[in-house]
Formats: structure tokens, sequence, C-alpha cells
């Protein structure tokens, strides 16, 4: 148990790092700087005019914690899955002779393939009437999403 809880802190801080720089960038370039060439790409629901900053910042500290919520998610089923190797019941193998290089390759498409189609499929599930405001609406309450909304999932 020690380890699987040292494992899941451990990528928790390692997700939660990757988060912070990269949508910290984005949102430094989108926002802050306010790159030209990116400008016309927003979503803006009118939250940035000053009239609206109390609430446009009340929706990113919302967004900021419910990706920190995910992050904790991903560190689980990382670390779920990692522990699910090292005991032997899952296929994953690092040696690339024992499959071969075309299979290596492959297996990044295939792998893209059923994460899409599994994604495409719960994210329409999420839509239902019946779900929607059970697990998906947090994912909808950003009017002008900023980077920071990257992982803003309900959890």
């Amino acid at each position: 148990m020690f380890i699987f809880l040292s494992l899941t802190l451990l990528m928790f801080v390692g997700v939660l790092l990757r988060y912070f720089v990269l949508a910290g960038v984005a949102y430094w370039t989108c926002w802050i700087f306010k790159c030209e060439a990116l400008q016309t790409r927003r979503i803006d629901g009118g939250m940035t005019e000053s009239r609206q900053l109390p609430k446009f910042r009340a929706q990113m500290q919302s967004e900021i914690f419910y990706s920190i919520l995910a992050c904790a998610i991903f560190a689980l089923a990382g670390s779920g899955i990692y522990i699910a190797w090292k005991l032997g019941w899952t296929k994953v193998y690092l040696d690339i002779s024992q499959y071969g290089w075309g299979y290596f390759f492959l297996s990044f498409w295939i792998a893209a393939f059923f994460h899409e189609t599994y994604f495409y499929w719960t994210h329409r599930w999420m839509h239902g009437v019946r779900v929607f405001r059970k697990v998906h609406k947090v994912h909808h309450d950003s009017k002008s999403p900023t980077p920071w909304a990257a992982f803003s999932f309900h959890p």
C-alpha cells in the first residue's frame, strides 16, 4: 500500500507540474502577452470585459480547482496501471524485439484509435440529459475558457 501511495503522489506531482507549466505558458502567451496571431482563436464570451472580471476570476479558480482534482485522478489511474503491469496483469512490454519495430509503431496508432473511440463515446454519453448535470456540467461552465481549463472535468 505504501508503494502505491508513494507512486501516486509522485505521479500526481509530475502531472500537476506538467499542467501548471504548459497551461501557465499558454495562459501567459494568450492572455497576458496577448499574442496577436492567437487572439482570433480565443473563445471569449465577453467575460474579459472589466464588468465581468470578478466572474472571470472565479471561473479561472474553478478551472484550476477541477484540473487539480483531475490530476489526482490521472495519478491514481497511472499508479493502478503501473501496479497491474508489475503484477503481470497487462501486456505492456519493454523489449521491442519481442514483437518487432513494426508492431512498436503500430501500437501507438492502435492505442490512439481505442483512446479516441472511448473518449468520443463516453463524451457523447456525458451529454445525455440524465447524465450531463451530474458528471459533465463543470466542463462546460467555462464561458470564456482559459488554458487552465485543460483538465477541468467533473471528478
